[in-house]
Formats: C-alpha cells, sequence, structure tokens
C-alpha cells in the first residue's frame, strides 16, 4: 500500500509517504547522524581497531577521533576503574540508512 492520498506535505519540504513495515523502500536523501562515543582504552590499542568494529556495519561512513584524555595518578575519575586505563578516547561515528529512520 503505497499512495499519496495518505501523504502529507510541508510547503518547501518533503512529501512524506507512509508505507507498510517491510517494503524495501529506500530514501533517496537519507538523514545524516553522527555520535561521539568516548571509552577508557587498554594501552596498545590502535585506533584501527576501535575503528574497524564500527566500519563492519553497512551504516556507518566514517568514524574519526575527536579527543584523547589522559588521566594522571594524582587524579582518580573512576575508582573502580582498573590502574592500566590511563588513557580516554572520543570517536565520532557518522552513520545514515537508505531504509530505517
Amino acid at each position: 500500500y503505497r499512495s499519496t492520498a495518505m501523504a502529507f506535505r510541508v510547503s518547501g519540504g518533503l512529501t512524506h509517504v507512509f508505507a507498510r513495515e517491510g517494503e524495501a523502500a529506500e530514501s533517496v536523501f537519507p538523514p545524516k547522524w553522527e555520535h561521539d562515543m568516548s571509552m577508557w582504552v587498554p594501552p596498545g590499542l590502535e585506533n584501527g581497531d576501535i575503528a574497524g568494529v564500527w566500519e563492519r556495519d553497512e551504516w556507518v561512513e566514517s568514524v574519526r577521533q575527536v579527543d584523547t584524555f589522559q588521566r594522571s595518578a594524582a587524579r582518580k575519575v573512576d575508582p573502580s576503574l582498573p590502574e592500566e586505563y590511563t588513557e580516554s578516547r572520543t570517536f565520532r561515528v557518522t552513520y545514515r540508512s537508505r531504509t530505517k529512520a
């Protein structure tokens, strides 16, 4: 079921048409999302190892490091975190889907 009778329009905007779930409708210009994710990393872990996990997903367009934080021995950030975790990295993950909103 796909009909423009079930559509709504916004002046200067997109035309939205509702379709049943499971139909293989694809967006021509899908929206893009960016999320920043931070994590404590063990010594010796390379950025390629971390980014490679996200880049396996078909929706992920790019992964890039945007920040690094080094904790000093004098400043405890999280007492439950093991001592060897002294570096936190923040990554910006950009993704989009042609079929999911």
